[in-house]
């Protein structure tokens, strides 16, 4: 009798980084599978490194910093190269499964959530060959082609200042819908001549918002998932309260303890 494999459910959330820079022949690599993590940076980094072309000597460097940061729904991506045989790449993405929950009385088989990927970056310097891509998945979405994106090399650039928005139609069951969603950013560049330097700046400029039809919440399983940051009166309170806790925990300290008492 044949014995089925127990299937491993996939992490609820998640981030991931991988990251490469090659100079020359040489390599450094950031790989990082972070399960259960909401935040992680990574760097690989070559620094310049001499080759030989004809009778001459060059030179070519590579960078790729990524970071990722799932409570500001942020994604990083900065890829550097420099020289003929210089190229560098940064890819990252994060993970999450998130609950819908409908307001009272809701009648309706399914609600509709549109997450959007706000990008705006830069790409400088000469280049034989770039690519960037930027998008979504989605459990939901079993066919990867109808993954959301956008994606250009050297012959068509493309935009660098643009949003990518994915609208999901999902089913209600007992006041609630669910699905584990996934956004990415990647940076590739070869600079591919020996005076060639190429940069493609994506570092703080890729973030995510969400939008629910009135009346809805969600919920996330990593329990950070664009989580509000407090307005500036309310962070003020926040950390008055701070200090006179503090306060009245030094005042307690400075103060006297009784004696104990003790039978005679």
């Amino acid at each position: 009798m044949a014995v089925q494999a127990a299937q491993v459910a996939p992490p609820a959330f998640g981030v991931w980084i991988s990251n490469a820079a090659i100079a020359a022949g040489d390599r450094d690599d950031f790989e990082l599978d972070g399960a259960g993590l909401t935040m992680a940076s990574g760097l690989a980094q070559m620094a310049p490194t001499p080759y030989i072309d004809g009778n001459d000597v060059f030179y070519s460097a590579a960078k790729g910093v990524a970071s990722v940061d799932i409570m500001k729904g942020a994604l990083h991506s900065y890829a550097q190269a420099l020289g003929r045989v210089g190229v560098g790449v940064a890819a990252t993405s994060f993970y999450d499964t998130l609950t819908f929950f409908a307001p009272a009385g809701f009648v309706g088989g399914t609600v509709q959530v549109t997450e959007t990927l706000h990008v705006s970056g830069a790409v400088t310097g000469e280049h034989m060959d770039l690519n960037f891509w930027a998008g979504y998945w989605s459990a939901s979405i079993s066919d990867l082609n109808h993954r959301a994106g956008q994606q250009y090399g050297s012959n068509h650039p493309g935009p660098t200042n643009f949003d990518v928005s994915l609208t999901l139609t999902l089913p209600v069951v007992n006041g609630m819908a669910q699905d584990r969603i996934g956004f990415s950013l990647v940076t590739y560049v070869d600079a591919g001549c020996n005076e060639c330097a190429v940069t493609m700046d994506f570092s703080n400029t890729a973030t995510v918002t969400q939008t629910l039809p009135a009346g809805w919440s969600y919920g996330s399983a990593s329990g950070v998932f664009l989580a509000p940051v407090p307005e500036p009166a309310t962070k003020a309170l926040s950390l008055a309260g701070l200090g006179l806790t503090a306060f009245v925990a030094r005042r307690r300290r400075r103060e006297p303890r009784p004696l104990p008492v003790t039978a005679a």
